[in-house]
């Protein structure tokens, strides 16, 4: 079960998506994230996104093209912290801006930490996501990465 807590800032009024169909998208991103399987948040995007994480561990990304990001996605089951990490639940806050097509996305996990044993709820990280005919055509994530590394025993 995903929970997904809409804030409105402002009356909420575009062509972009309709409340729910945000909503429903986001739903898709928690659901992909939890269950780490990528291509289904990647399908989200539109061929010509960029995907930014400014504060990464190699001192900020960004990829161009979906080509990019399923390569840099067909990565990351594959990192040391992924197997120190079991998720159980992603859920979302969700901030319509007064742009239309822009969104900010809080991001929340449940999980274990394998190496120590210890259950943690953590802000796992805080997206602000451009929309346009539907699809993701700019991510930008900035990852709680000490957070991450913590519950991982980094």
């Amino acid at each position: 079960m995903f929970m997904i807590e809409m804030q409105v800032l402002s009356s909420f009024k575009t062509n972009v998506m309709t409340e729910n169909e945000i909503i429903e998208m986001v739903n898709k991103i928690c659901k992909a994230f939890e269950k780490r399987e990528f291509n289904n948040f990647i399908s989200l995007f539109s061929d010509d996104v960029v995907f930014e994480i400014p504060f990464s561990a190699e001192g900020g990304t960004r990829y161009e093209g979906l080509s990019k990001i399923k390569t840099h996605f067909e990565g990351v089951n594959t990192r040391p912290w992924v197997k120190l990490v079991q998720l159980n639940r992603v859920s979302a806050r969700v901030y319509v801006s007064t742009t239309p097509g822009i969104i900010t996305v809080e991001y929340f996990s449940e999980g274990t930490s394998l190496k120590a044993g210890n259950s943690f709820t953590l802000q796992t990280s805080i997206a602000v996501i451009q929309i346009a005919g539907k699809k993701i055509v700019h991510y930008k994530d900035f990852l709680n990465v000490n957070g991450i590394a913590k519950i991982a025993g980094a």
